[in-house]
């Protein structure tokens, strides 16, 4: 400051120290105690040296930089490839040299454990995983990763040095040993690499004939999780085996055999014979993955107890070796059945046929539930120029209803919009469909599908 502006600021402070009327409510903008000090302080101001206001700007420079900016994630948040279903979302590489070829569409599915083995879905249409082997941590280099790729090695030279982490897979009980490369980009991007690898050379250089054939990105792949296959189910037309026993093998468990008896469920191996569960009788097993971990649970409906008897559900998580229970004794029976690939869950009334609740069988924190099935489009249809409909699944409907009606106990409206080849389809059949166990009762395609649906406002509510 100069003089002036020393002499205007001194005044300031005199002033506000002197007593004035004011209103109490406004604050004071400076201490009326001590003005004799802060007038010798102004007056005795000196500006500060010049290494002072440098390091005072450094400091404030410094500052502005920490609160301004956002911290880079940490590699352990990136994203973990393991316990997760993918698909093919791109093919970045494709070797030139094979007259063979996919598509996003045609490429198998990809699932990768938590323990990190690989499992591979050639057939979309079925759940026949194969378990091709276990991924071990694996570092890139020139020689066992660039030379790989046959007159690209820019390409590989990039993908190299923009990955974060790499495993690799052999396969060799093949004719061609088959070796796969899971990469972990720096940016968190999944690729799988998929080649043939010459192992009888693979020290010399000048022969091996190693060579990378596709490189994937791959996606998550929800939608497979949950898929659902059945092994039997007697209370939706198989035939009940009473002193018999059933076999399957899994390629996810490929060294058990899981044997059932009517009243018990085994998983055989060479060392020994464990029980899983039991029940009087186990009605039915269905295969699937609930928990996400890439191995499919034993899901059963079982009957309990002599005299009083009920019925309830058991999730085995052989890969794990826990079990869950939907169960209720002498309150609620379940009952376990699949519609379209997913497991469906009914709570009934114990020993009745009153439906408490119904949907998809879902595991979350740790628990299995029933998840109450959403309202919303089931299938999609187009418009035909004749005035039909033609839906997803191929087969065309000359009409397109909407039903309404109320279930029994229920406290609202529920609406169908149902396409059908029946123009005199009632609400009453497509509601009974959804909910009853008889298989025979199911609305079969050829009559009708459902397009969509949802209810009405509860009276009284917002």
């Amino acid at each position: 400051m100069d003089r002036e502006a020393l002499r205007a600021y001194s005044t300031a402070i005199h002033n506000c120290s002197v007593h004035r009327r004011r209103i109490a409510a406004c604050p004071l903008a400076f201490g009326e105690a001590g003005v004799k000090e802060g007038v010798k302080h102004v007056m005795n101001y000196k500006k500060p040296a010049f290494w002072i206001i440098i390091a005072a700007v450094a400091t404030c420079i410094v500052v502005a930089v920490c609160f301004l900016t956002n911290p880079k994630d940490s590699d352990s948040k990136r994203i973990d490839p393991f316990g997760k279903y993918y698909k093919v979302g791109d093919i970045i590489f494709e070797s030139g040299i094979y007259a063979f070829s996919y598509t996003t569409e045609t490429a198998p599915k990809y699932c990768v454990t938590n323990e990190k083995e690989l499992l591979v879905l050639e057939d979309k249409s079925s759940t026949n995983w194969l378990n091709v082997g276990t991924f071990e941590e694996f570092m890139l280099t020139k020689d066992n990763f660039d030379r790989y790729f046959l007159g690209v090695h820019g390409f590989a030279s990039s993908l190299r040095r923009n990955n974060q982490k790499a495993w690799r897979l052999l396969v060799t009980d093949l004719p061609d040993t088959i070796f796969y490369y899971l990469l972990l980009q720096k940016n968190g991007d999944v690729y799988l690499t998929y080649g043939y690898y010459d192992a009888s050379e693979k020290d010399d250089p000048g022969s091996d004939d190693t060579n990378i054939r596709w490189v994937f990105s791959l996606v998550e792949d929800d939608s497979i999780k949950s898929t659902a296959t059945k092994w039997f189910d007697n209370l939706h037309g198989d035939e009940m085996i009473w002193d018999g026993v059933r076999e399957i093998n899994l390629d996810a468990f490929p060294e058990v055999t899981f044997r059932c008896h009517a009243e018990k469920l085994e998983a055989v191996t060479d060392k020994e014979i464990i029980t899983l569960y039991t029940g009087m009788p186990i009605w039915n097993v269905y295969f699937c993955d609930l928990t996400g971990d890439g191995k499919p649970e034993l899901c059963s409906t079982i009957s309990i107890g002599s005299g009083i008897i009920d019925n309830r559900i058991i999730i085995y998580d052989y890969a794990g070796g826990v079990s869950y229970e939907l169960s209720d004794r002498m309150n609620y029976d379940y009952v376990l059945n699949m519609k379209n690939g997913k497991l469906i869950a009914e709570k009934r009334k114990f020993m009745q046929e009153e439906l408490i609740l119904s949907g998809e069988l879902v595991f979350k924190n740790g628990t299995i539930k029933i998840q109450p099935r959403e309202t919303g489009q089931w299938i999609s249809y187009t418009q035909n120029a004749d005035g039909t409909y033609t839906a997803e699944n191929g087969i065309t409907y000359r009409y397109i209803l909407t039903l309404t009606g109320r279930s029994p106990n229920a406290e609202c409206d529920f609406w169908f919009t149902v396409l059908s080849n029946n123009e005199n389809l009632t609400f009453e059949r497509v509601n009974e469909s959804l909910f009853t166990s008889n298989s025979k009762r199911f609305l079969d395609e050829e009559e009708a599908v459902i397009v969509t649906c949802g209810f009405s406002q509860i009276e009284g509510t917002d």
